[in-house]
């Protein structure tokens, strides 16, 4: 997020090279009655997949240039490109999709199916299918799971508990079938995570 009360009006005092306009910026596509949405890119995904190993004494300063790389990107596309059409998406299906990663979370444990999660919450199986891709992108079998393992992901960091006893939370009584998802998700196996975090470059699929 970006507060154009709080930023520089412009970006020459940060990097006399960069001269990006927010307040540009800002009209350009925050200006109208719809918003930008623009899927990812190669090049908008290598900008974020670098924030996330950088060494702490110099993560200010580093983060002030990936920003700076951001928002020039920004600076070269124009409304028209926007992809609202394709990709836009009702409250109704903003509100039904986010109900079904609350779901998600409450019954982690559980095998859930769009029928099951459909019945739970009083809407068609079809109905929810769409409503999770059009918000996240992705279907509602990839949302789950990913969903899921960066969960885990999370115990691993945050707590001491067995990689078996976190597997059997999500509904694994399998060790190496859980593996196996996570690694699908977050690139490397539970423990290797637990040591090393995320592997550079690893895709972020924020669910919220």
């Amino acid at each position: 997020m970006v507060d154009p009360c709080q930023a520089p009006q412009c970006t020459a005092c940060l990097l006399s090279d960069v001269n990006v306009q927010l307040p540009e910026l800002y009209h350009k596509f925050c200006g109208g009655k719809r918003h930008f949405i623009m899927r990812s890119t190669p090049q908008l995904e290598s900008i974020f997949s670098q924030l996330w190993h950088v060494p702490e004494h110099i993560r200010t300063g580093y983060y002030k240039v990936k920003l700076l790389e951001l928002l020039l990107f920004l600076s070269c596309l124009e409304p028209e490109m926007s992809q609202w059409e394709e990709h836009g998406c009702t409250a109704a299906q903003r509100m039904l999709a986010r109900e079904v990663i609350a779901y998600v979370d409450v019954h982690r444990g559980e095998h859930l199916t769009a029928a099951k999660l459909a019945a739970a919450l009083h809407a068609s199986p079809e109905q929810l299918r769409r409503s999770v891709k059009q918000v996240y992108g992705k279907s509602l079998y990839q949302c789950v799971r990913a969903y899921k393992m960066r969960l885990a992901a999370k115990l691993l960091r945050e707590t001491e508990r067995t990689v078996s006893d976190i597997a059997g939370e999500f509904g694994y009584d399998n060790s190496s079938k859980f593996a196996c998802a996570f690694q699908s998700i977050l690139g490397i196996p539970p423990g290797e995570y637990r040591v090393s975090g995320p592997p550079s470059g690893t895709p972020l699929l924020i669910l919220e």
